[in-house]
């Protein structure tokens, strides 16, 4: 008796952790909905059914239909992830909207976000709330073969925003437009509670202008206000503002949520904003499929001071160049083993300097956007965003302070996992600190993460997978994960199903590399993901027959290779390709930065030998042509960092 009163208690205790909300029949639209309230916080909530099709008549069959409320959590921005998982996976889950005409909503239910699949079958959705019980419609369709339930999991997490900085009152300009981007933007204004501010949004520029970008000019008053920008489709409750070009694009059907539409990852989203003072880029970047980026700004008549230090003539110090204008850290990510390059610079020459350094992220100062996260300011309104107070933090000459002899440079790369935070102190008595403070120069250095088993791609024409690889660096750029696609190219950035090859494509859309041709593994054949070693990533074809075979040597077998340790990229089994004439199959076989600044250069006649490199940095290295004829004699291309270009490194290719 003694041991069954705790069992059961612990019992209780387990089934009060997890809330499950199994679906009611009919179900199949908005109307017949299956209401879930998904738990409050410490509470994990789910949601079950069943769907093996995508009719609109009650049963298994159909659609499952679901209004879900999110939890009641305290006041403040989260972001909620549903993630669905079934032991037969191949569901479709959907976030419903509403139509939208000449900026009045209507009744037709239509589609908004459609589910990502994630690398072991899984599908994901998410959206944001406020804390406040919003409400949204969530469908789940089926497929023949998804007989066994269905599980969606919701995970809650607090958001911290972004600070945009303060403005002074008055007519407030907030762009995308001209931001060294051409994401197809979208963005609304909530207020200090997260109240979306009527026709205080923007998809498409208003006229004259053309693009598709954001612009959105508005009269503000004093107070506290947060900025939700991502890239198209983008929803929440409200109709478009008159002035938005835009006036077809669809809505949520209910208040409090707020949710995004696109997949792409590590999507640049930088922005604006101008006052009566002068105009602020604020960078931005949208790092995961779904996600919004929000940033808080103040609107006040007194100027306040950013929450990160910036660099000056008399005091400057970055990490591969990477600077802050103050809303930021100065943040540089490597990978381990990778070389990075801290420079240190000053007008001061002969004056005395040291450098703070403690272990840990740049800590926020007080600022506009609140009382910061443990960063100190000065009398003479400096940021200390170094911790003072970290285990281990020192000064590198102990207070010795030796002149400052010039500018230098000094290159070092981490063999373990990291993050550190740097600012450099010259001493200058024309000011009150009698100090100088650079910008804190934060670097993160990140171990890749090996793929435990392998992961078989899908069997699917024209498809794409997201696989997690901790760290990798790509042209100088580090990346959490690739994008093997079945059409036989690795992207980077976001997934991509575009069968057709083009050396267009190849220059202008995101960084890829790979043997591109318009492959079908539904016909035949595998891609097969793994880590065969530390560091090391393959992306494995395998008899993977061509679009429109009739033959089966009609085929593609190949490899292609990343090696975190090195950066080091490869094409290896090049014999594996097969020529199908008489099918004519277009490839493109090489390595591209994309829309980072690729330019196309001449084609590349592959041959051994090497290292070989390029006019330009920048320049792609390909070979276009039918497949199995464009790299005759050769089983591999290594392709190997060289420094210079945008992002600080290009590549040279051998042939073996």
């Amino acid at each position: 008796m003694r041991m069954l009163l705790p069992l059961c208690v612990l019992a209780l205790l387990l089934r009060a952790v997890t809330s499950q909300t199994p679906e009611i029949e009919p179900n199949e639209s908005k109307t017949t909905a299956t209401t879930a309230v998904l738990g409050t916080s410490g509470i994990t909530a789910q949601i079950t059914g069943s769907s093996t099709g995508a009719g609109t008549l009650a049963g298994t069959l159909s659609n499952d239909t679901w209004l879900l409320q999110m939890p009641a959590l305290p006041p403040g921005l989260y972001k909620h992830a549903l993630t669905l998982s079934s032991t037969t996976p191949g569901h479709t889950a959907t976030v419903r909207g509403l139509n939208q005409s000449a900026g009045v909503i209507g009744t037709i239910d239509v589609t908004f976000q459609t589910s990502a699949t994630l690398a072991n079958g899984d599908r994901l959705n998410q959206w944001y709330g406020f804390g406040n019980g919003g409400q949204l419609y969530y469908r789940v369709g089926g497929l023949s073969t998804t007989t066994a339930p269905y599980v969606a999991t919701l995970s809650s997490t607090p958001v911290t925003p972004l600070c945009a900085g303060t403005y002074a009152p008055g007519n407030i300009t907030i762009s995308t437009v001209q931001q060294g981007h051409v994401t197809n933007t979208d963005l609304w204004v909530y207020d200090a509670n997260f109240n979306p501010v009527p026709t205080f949004g923007n998809d498409d520029e208003p006229a004259p202008g053309l693009t598709n970008q954001s612009r959105l000019v508005r009269a503000f008053t004093p107070g506290t206000y947060y900025l939700a920008i991502a890239p198209t489709p983008f929803a929440n409750d409200q109709p478009a503002a008159p002035d938005d070009r835009t006036q077809t694009a669809t809505v949520l059907d209910r208040p409090g949520i707020v949710a995004c539409g696109a997949v792409g990852t590590n999507t640049n989203v930088a922005f604006s904003m101008t006052d009566a003072n002068g105009t602020t880029a604020v960078p931005a970047v949208k790092a995961n499929a779904f996600d919004i980026v929000w940033a808080r700004f103040e609107v006040s008549a007194i100027p306040l001071p950013p929450p990160f230090q910036t660099n000056s003539p008399q005091s400057s110090l970055d990490i591969n160049g990477a600077t802050t204008i103050g809303l930021l850290p100065a943040r540089t990510r490597a990978c381990v083993g990778q070389p990075v390059s801290l420079n240190f610079g000053s007008t001061l020459v002969g004056s005395g300097f040291d450098l703070a350094v403690a272990p840990g992220a740049a800590l926020s100062g007080p600022s506009g956007c609140g009382g910061g996260q443990g960063g100190l300011l000065t009398p003479a309104g400096q940021q200390v965003n170094v911790n003072v107070g970290a285990p281990g933090f020192f000064f590198l000459f102990n207070f010795g302070f030796p002149p400052f002899a010039g500018p230098s440079t000094v290159t070092f790369a981490s063999p373990n996992p990291l993050v550190v935070t740097a600012q450099l102190l010259v001493l200058d008595p024309s000011i009150a600190d009698l100090f100088r403070l650079s910008a804190a120069a934060e670097l993160v250095v990140e171990a890749s993460t090996p793929i435990p088993t392998p992961i078989v791609g899908p069997a699917q024409d024209d498809t794409s997978i997201t696989v997690n690889v901790g760290c990798l660096s790509f042209y100088n750029v580090v990346y959490t994960q690739i994008h093997p696609t079945t059409n036989g190219r690795v992207n980077f950035v976001a997934q991509s199903s575009t069968a057709a090859a083009a050396v267009a494509t190849m220059q202008t859309g995101n960084p890829s590399v790979g043997a591109w041709a318009d492959l079908d593994p539904s016909v035949g054949g595998t891609m097969t993901v793994s880590s065969p070693g530390p560091g090391i990533f393959r992306v494995d074809y395998n008899q993977v027959r061509y679009f429109g075979s009739t033959l089966a040597s009609q085929l593609a077998t190949f490899g292609i290779q990343f090696d975190a340790n090195t950066n080091g990229v490869a094409l290896d089994g090049l014999a594996g390709i097969t020529d199908p004439t008489p099918l004519a199959v277009t490839m493109v076989l090489g390595i591209s930065m994309g829309n980072l600044g690729a330019t196309p250069g001449a084609a590349t006649a592959f041959t051994i030998g090497g290292p070989n490199s390029l006019p330009l940095v920048t320049d792609m290295i390909y070979s276009s042509g039918q497949a199995g004829t464009l790299t005759p004699g050769l089983s591999r291309i290594d392709f190997t960092p060289i420094q210079g270009g945008p992002t600080g490194t290009g590549y040279a290719w051998t042939g073996s």
